[in-house]
């Protein structure tokens, strides 16, 4: 068994639908990238839609995205890094947080 880690699929999906908003992506080939059933690809779906995400699903042509949470959504934010080329950088998104200068110093003391 090999010690790369899967991606994660909601990034996946998501990595997918943002390398042209316009564009519709199918269901199929997520479930074909994905390795897992239509039923699956669709639950992941739902679960971003319980997140703030607004998909357009049109029947023969696919899915695609309308409307992204106003908040911060860290698989999102890692889906857009990735098209963006800036590689597997780490984020860690909170709802709320003393200072982000203290978070930075709290993080670079851990080896960060």
């Amino acid at each position: 068994m090999s010690g790369i880690p899967k991606p994660n699929p909601r990034i996946t999906i998501l990595r997918e639908l943002g390398k042209d908003p316009d564009a519709y992506v199918s269901g199929g080939l997520l479930s074909e990238i994905l390795g897992v059933s239509r039923v699956t690809v669709w639950k992941y779906f739902e679960q971003l839609r319980e997140e703030g995400f607004e998909f357009e699903a049109a029947r023969k042509r696919g899915y695609r995205i309308i409307k992204a949470p106003l908040d911060a959504h860290e698989d999102w934010l890692k889906a857009l890094m990735i098209e963006s080329d800036y590689g597997d950088l780490s984020v860690n998104v909170f709802d709320s947080i003393d200072s982000t200068n203290s978070e930075a110093e709290r993080w670079l003391s851990t080896g960060g």
